[in-house]
C-alpha cells in the first residue's frame, strides 16, 4: 500500500485539513531541507469537478447558521451506515497551524461510496488568499481512503494515497514541496459523524480539532476516481 513518496522522509506532526507544520510557516529555508531544493511532480491534472462545484456555489456551502451547530457530533440521529452515501460540501474558515493564528477559506468535498468502502476528501485551501507559504495561491488537496468499520457514529479509515498541488492563475496545476509535505504527512484516523438528512457534522482529531458542518449535493461526478497510487487493485 503507498502512502508515502519516496522524495520525503519527514518525522514530525501529522496533518489533516489544510495545514502545515509550524516550522514550515518560516518559508522556503525549511522547504527546501526538506525536498532538496525540488519540487516532487503531481498526480493531479485539474481541478476536481465536485470541489469546483461547491466553490462555484459557495452561497450554499458557506453557510452561518448550520442545523448541527449546537449538536454534539456523534450524537445518533439517521443511521450512517444507510444515510453517508453521495457527497458533501463544505466552506468555512480554519487555522493554518495550531501555533499560529492565520486563518484561510477552506471548501472541500467529503465523497463516499459505501458499496465500494471509499472515502475521498477533496479540499482547496485559500479561497480567500492569505497563503504565503504557499506562493500565495491555492492549495488543493485530494486524499483517499479505505473505510475498514463503521459503527452507529464513526467512520474508521485507513489511508491509501494522498497528492497535493498548487493552483496557478492560468487554472493549471503544479507540484510544490509544502503541498507535498503536508499531503504525505497526514493520516487517516477514524471519523466522529452525525447525519441529519441532507446535513452532517464531523470531528477529526489529528494535530488539531477538526469540526466541520456539511450539507449534501448531488455528485457531479458519479463515481470515485482514485488517485492513481491508491493501488486500486486493493480495493
Amino acid at each position: 500500500m503507498k502512502t508515502t513518496r519516496p522524495l520525503l522522509s519527514v518525522a514530525g506532526i501529522l496533518l489533516a485539513g489544510c495545514a502545515v507544520p509550524p516550522d514550515l510557516n518560516i518559508g522556503a529555508p525549511a522547504t527546501i531541507l526538506l525536498c532538496g531544493g525540488i519540487d516532487p511532480p503531481t498526480e493531479l491534472t485539474e481541478l476536481p469537478r465536485d470541489l469546483k462545484y461547491v466553490i462555484d456555489n459557495r452561497e450554499v456551502f458557506e453557510v452561518t447558521d448550520h442545523p448541527l451547530d449546537d449538536v454534539t457530533v456523534g450524537t445518533v440521529i439517521d443511521s450512517i451506515g444507510e444515510s453517508l452515501n453521495g457527497c458533501w460540501g463544505y466552506i468555512g474558515a480554519e487555522k493554518v497551524s495550531a501555533l499560529y493564528e492565520t486563518e484561510i477559506a477552506v471548501a472541500a468535498v467529503y465523497k463516499i461510496d459505501l458499496d465500494r468502502g471509499l472515502v475521498q476528501m477533496q479540499e482547496f485551501c485559500g479561497l480567500d488568499g492569505s497563503l504565503g507559504a504557499w506562493d500565495d495561491l491555492p492549495a488543493v488537496f485530494v486524499r483517499d481512503r479505505r473505510i475498514t468499520a463503521i459503527s452507529d457514529n464513526e467512520l474508521v479509515l485507513d489511508a491509501l494515497y494522498s497528492d497535493a498541488a498548487l493552483l496557478e492563475e492560468d487554472g493549471t496545476l503544479r507540484g510544490d514541496c509544502l503541498t507535498a509535505v503536508a499531503a504525505t504527512m497526514s493520516v487517516a484516523l477514524p471519523v466522529l459523524v452525525t447525519v441529519d438528512g441532507d446535513t452532517m457534522a464531523t470531528f477529526e482529531d489529528f494535530n488539531r480539532p477538526l469540526r466541520r458542518r456539511w450539507t449534501r449535493f448531488e455528485c457531479v461526478e458519479e463515481e470515485i476516481e482514485l488517485l492513481p497510487g491508491s493501488e486500486p487493485g486493493d480495493t
